[in-house]
């Protein structure tokens, strides 16, 4: 009998949390976390998609692939896809990432009753550091043993905003540690798919970014997308787990009907970060979609390309037809999600995931 199919939301997960309380080249997954170290409840979830705002449905109108291939499947899908987040907080929500959370001591900032500053990731670059960002600026977990709310007060979404940790209950200032995330516990154990790393390339257009950071941000998104696929592959159950292609948008091309040469995002992206996943991920873990979304979607459809999808495809972009407009965006359209999330399902079904009759 199939299940009566719904998504799951961040917001809806989190309220909850904050209120009751093998590939050899892949790095080593964290160790795995008993259930008395979180306040996380068992999840009714089959599917987990993490990524970021083309998991969450941004240009959608409502319509999310996630959503879709659970109405396809008849199972509970987790939409795991945070607006503007970059890999290291994909990651640390999954669980593949454990940040390192260092506790100064306090220095007259007022705060409310059990909250303290914390900093993460202080060691490391600042393009490197753990950030998450979440709708609420909130995220439940566990350092070093204590239980909590991970939080940003004021601005989120600001890279440089300040994160502090509000114990569930006791005073006492937390010590230091890695911070694990509920949701990374509850959702260890079911199928993943994996979309992220936009952002962080997207730093290389950035004003005030020195020149030369597409090679480490192209090695900083693969190193966390091969610790979520390694603690995907380390859980418990069957060993599935797919991570997509990364897009690129209008004004990332090949330059082939502009300037004659490619964008350095496409250069970091097209040219080198994707064929590196497809290598070292294989046909089993890694999905080309964004190839597909110019070359083939439109005919899958069994649309007509419009003369502008025809210049989006010789640009070597996802053809207007399923974008949204925008000079730079890389979002879908209902359209595109809709026909995106048909081909995953398909893939999905190839891989023995689920029954070809859902």
């Amino acid at each position: 009998m199939r299940n009566e199919s719904h998504t799951l939301s961040r917001r809806g997960f989190l309220t909850a949390a904050a209120g009751g309380v093998a590939l050899s080249l892949l790095p080593a997954a964290p160790p795995r976390r008993a259930a008395a170290a979180t306040t996380a409840a068992a999840t009714t979830a089959a599917l987990a998609c993490w990524g970021d705002s083309l998991t969450y449905g941004v240009g959608g109108g409502g319509v999310t692939y996630p959503d879709l291939l659970a109405a396809r499947f008849g199972v509970t899908v987790y939409n795991g896809g945070v607006i503007g987040e970059r890999s290291s907080g994909v990651a640390a929500r999954q669980g593949g990432r454990l940040p390192v959370v260092s506790v100064p001591a306090p220095f007259g900032e007022p705060l409310p009753p059990r909250t303290f500053r914390v900093n993460l990731d202080q060691a490391l670059p600042w393009y490197e550091r753990t950030m998450v960002i979440q709708e609420e600026g909130t995220l439940h977990g566990n350092l070093g043993g204590v239980p909590g709310i991970l939080n940003k007060q004021g601005d989120y979404r600001n890279e440089f905003t300040p994160y502090y940790f509000t114990r569930d209950n006791g005073a006492d200032r937390p010590p230091p540690g890695t911070f694990s995330t509920d949701t990374g516990v509850e959702y260890e154990g079911v199928d993943q798919i994996i979309w992220c790393g936009h952002n962080d390339l997207r730093l290389i257009d950035a004003p005030n970014v020195p020149p030369g950071l597409g090679a480490p941000a192209q090695d900083l998104v693969w190193g966390n997308l091969a610790k979520m696929a390694a603690y995907a592959e380390g859980a418990a159950g069957p060993d599935r787990y797919l991570v997509l292609s990364l897009l690129n948008g209008k004004g990332a091309g090949n330059g082939r009907t502009t300037t004659g040469r490619p964008t350095e995002y496409y250069e970091n992206v097209v040219m080198s970060l994707n064929p590196r996943l497809a290598a070292e991920l294989g046909p089993a873990h890694y999905l080309d979609v964004r190839t597909w979304l110019v070359q083939e979607a439109l005919a899958y459809g069994g649309l007509e390309p419009t003369a502008k999808d025809l210049r989006d495809i010789e640009e070597d972009i996802p053809p207007s037809s399923l974008t949204v407009p925008s000079n730079t965006d890389p979002h879908l359209n209902a359209l595109g999600y809709t026909l995106l999330a048909r081909y995953l399902g398909d893939r999905l079904v190839q891989l023995g995931w689920y029954p070809a009759n859902g």
